[in-house]
C-alpha cells in the first residue's frame, strides 16, 4: 500500500533540480551512493532511487549543500514501499 506524502524541504522538487534512479542493482548504500553522485551535478539536489537493491523500498537522497556530492551533511530519507518510479515525483518535494 502506498499512501500519498508530500516532503517540506527549503526548495520545491522541479523538473530540473530532481532526478530518479532504478535502485534495484545497487546491493548497498556505498554502491548507490556512487551512483547518485553521478548524478548530482549542483543543480539536481534531489535523487530517488526505487526499489533499491530489489527490496520493494526506496531512498531519497538530497544534496542539501548543492556541491555536486552525496556526504556526511546530506539527507537520507528511506521511502517505505517506493518501488517503482511512479510512486514519488518532483511534485512531492514542497517549499
Amino acid at each position: 500500500m502506498i499512501i500519498l506524502l508530500t516532503i517540506s524541504i527549503g526548495t520545491a522538487g522541479t523538473s530540473t533540480n530532481y532526478s530518479e534512479l532504478d535502485g534495484s542493482s545497487y546491493a548497498d548504500l556505498a554502491a548507490l551512493t556512487a551512483a547518485v553522485d553521478l548524478i548530482l551535478d549542483g543543480t539536481i539536489d534531489y535523487v530517488v532511487a526505487y526499489n533499491v537493491a530489489g527490496s520493494g523500498n526506496g531512498y531519497l537522497m538530497i544534496d542539501a549543500g548543492s556541491n555536486g556530492a552525496f556526504g556526511s551533511t546530506d539527507d537520507l530519507v528511506i521511502l517505505t514501499g517506493v518501488d517503482v518510479a511512479t510512486d514519488f515525483a518532483y511534485g512531492d518535494l514542497v517549499a
